[in-house]
């Protein structure tokens, strides 16, 4: 399974203040599309862009919203104890959040905003490749989910280098997806907003071509269309100020060999800035 969500945020209560009603509805959407993803998984592969460019994060690691206003301490695991990182990337920051209180444990997959399709639609089908070989049970799968693993973790530690030339990059052991064995269900968590140019007072300001953007990303995420989402311009999306843009690609990647059938829980354009919450389950 699949669910797409946004990343303002105003989706954590505490920060809502003076804008509770205003993201009411799309914090109801949030909630019900992470609730029927920890209904059909255990463990979440979230993918978000940040800044810092290609990277995994460990299910250990605990961020905190307060650059955003509020110190609300969020983790990537029921057990997550590592040092609480003020600067955790915003995506990580809204899975933690949507993880609290559900048996899930979370590992974090980031891009740069501005990576290519092609890289995305790479990742996507390598985390897709991960998960059907971590959902098949029996011996015959390991070698599959061994090689899938080896890959994550040397495109991660790769990924590392480049993103932070000047520091060790991150150990194995928080790079790894969990050990083999019986392998939980796993399901993809994939986190960006649309366009933030829909009004004069959007971070962005107002650009008119932000509508038809963020309507057909609706009904590419109605229909459970991958190749429209693979077919989103990364000039256009970046004039936007479309912070979804890139994990929606590695979505599409994830998603291109199989039959999906997708639900819009909710789109909508408050503050100027485009939200879409929806959830695919495969069919085929």
């Amino acid at each position: 399974m699949v669910a797409v969500v946004p990343e303002p945020p105003l989706l954590v209560p505490e920060l809502a203040t003076g804008a509770t009603a205003e993201t009411a509805a799309l914090r109801a959407a949030c909630r019900e599309a992470a609730r029927r993803l920890a209904a059909s998984a255990s463990t979440w592969i979230a993918v978000g862009a940040d800044g810092g460019g290609r990277r995994t994060v460990g299910s250990g690691a605990r961020g905190s919203f307060v650059g955003f206003g509020v110190d609300v301490v969020v983790g990537l695991g029921p057990d997550a104890a590592d040092p609480v990182d003020a600067a955790m990337p915003l995506p990580l920051l809204v899975a933690g959040w949507l993880r609290e209180g559900l048996p899930v444990t979370v590992r974090g997959e980031l891009v740069a905003p501005d990576a290519e399709p092609g890289a995305c639609l790479a990742l996507g089908a390598q985390i897709a490749r991960e998960t059907a070989a971590r959902s098949a049970a029996g011996p015959a799968a390991r070698p599959a989910l061994r090689a899938a693993q080896a890959t994550a973790r040397t495109n991660a530690e790769r990924g590392a280098r480049r993103a932070q030339p000047d520091r060790e990059a991150p150990g194995r052991s928080d790079a790894q997806p969990a050990a083999l064995g019986a392998p939980p269900a796993t399901a993809l968590l994939v986190i960006g907003d649309g366009a933030a140019t829909h009004t004069e007072k959007a971070p962005g300001y107002l650009d008119e071509r932000a509508g038809p953007f963020d309507d057909a990303v609706a009904a590419a995420l109605a229909a459970a269309d991958p190749a429209a989402l693979a077919a989103l311009d990364p000039v256009l999306a970046a004039e936007l100020w479309v912070a979804g843009r890139a994990p929606w690609q590695v979505l599409a990647g994830a998603t291109r060999d199989g039959t999906w059938t997708g639900d819009l829980l909710h789109s909508s354009r408050p503050f100027g800035v485009g939200y879409h919450v929806a959830v695919w389950q495969r069919c085929g």
